[in-house]
């Protein structure tokens, strides 16, 4: 079988190409790929990258505030590659990096932080979370972000199942406890989910410094 790449680049002899690639979603919801970029090289190539996804576990070149994924859905997006709104890309963007006002379905392109990405979510976890459950509303914030080692989830739901990964979907805590240490941590970026029994209520992007 043929590999399969999401993105390929071929430089000549004797030539130089520089790539520069911002708030950008290198990956496909369905097919899996043996690398995310392959670059036949027989010249000078210089690859940088900012506030970008792929999908796979490692990249080419220079990358600043890039996330990774190999987890099937880990974008999730809608069907029609729109962005949801519990989306690690959300507000995950570089607004001094974003061109135009609007995003591919013409819809405002800075909410909040601008997202990875061709689309906008005009909404976000936390306005998620705050939604009616019988009569009462559930709220969800999840501080201070950045952190040095103490998170505290402030929720209206009693008994909330909280798990962090890693940026690769990896598992790392899964506690009930609204207070939360994560000293141990590497510094980097991980998400914090939220559960109401198996019902996922809000997920956030945590960096830890």
């Amino acid at each position: 079988t043929k590999n399969k790449y999401l993105l390929t680049v071929q430089v000549g002899f004797n030539d130089q190409m520089d790539l520069n690639i911002n708030n950008s979603i290198i990956a496909h919801q369905n097919l899996s790929f043996d690398k995310n970029v392959k670059v036949y090289n027989n010249g000078v190539f210089n690859f940088n990258h900012n506030n970008c996804y792929f999908q796979g576990t490692t990249v080419i070149g220079n990358g600043t505030n890039t996330l990774f994924s190999d987890i099937d859905g880990g974008l999730r997006l809608n069907t029609d590659y729109s962005v949801g709104a519990c989306s690690p890309v959300v507000d995950a963007g570089n607004d001094a990096l974003g061109v135009g006002s609007v995003d591919y379905f013409g819809n405002p392109r800075y909410y909040n932080t601008i997202d990875i990405g061709a689309y906008e979510a005009q909404t976000s976890c936390k306005n998620l979370a705050k939604e009616s459950a019988g009569k009462q509303e559930i709220t969800l914030s999840i501080y201070p972000n950045p952190t040095q080692g103490k998170l505290f989830v402030n929720t209206s739901v009693q008994n909330p199942n909280i798990i962090i990964t890693d940026m690769l979907g990896r598992k790392l805590i899964s506690t009930q406890e609204k207070e939360i240490n994560i000293h141990h941590l590497p510094k980097g970026m991980y998400l914090v989910y939220v559960l109401d029994n198996e019902k996922e209520i809000g997920v956030q992007k945590v960096v830890k410094e």
